[in-house]
């Protein structure tokens, strides 16, 4: 496990008051989550490779009432927005592409 850390695959959707994330990484060791109210950090290694991320969330998150669970083959991840409401524009703060 050397080297710099990857960006992993990352797919989300969205309700009123939800996002549906996923972090694609098949038999994840050593994952750490942390969820702030604002932001995600995630990190593991999975086929002797790190991987790591950093996310700011669009809007403001409930991380007490967010769950998760590392699988098999992913990170399934429901991260409880502040307030239901309208769609969020994008799922980060920064607009453009980031992978």
């Amino acid at each position: 496990m050397q080297g710099a850390s990857i960006v992993p695959p990352i797919v989300w959707a969205q309700r009123r008051d939800r996002i549906l994330l996923t972090i694609d990484l098949q038999d994840v060791k050593d994952a750490k989550i942390k969820l702030t109210d604002t932001t995600l950090t995630f990190s593991g290694t999975a086929n002797n490779k790190n991987y790591h991320v950093e996310l700011e969330f669009f809007g403001p998150i409930n991380p007490e009432a967010s769950k998760w669970g590392v699988l098999p083959r992913h990170i399934q991840m429901n991260i409880v927005k502040k307030e239901s409401g309208p769609y969020w524009e994008r799922l980060l703060k920064e607009g453009g592409k980031h992978w």
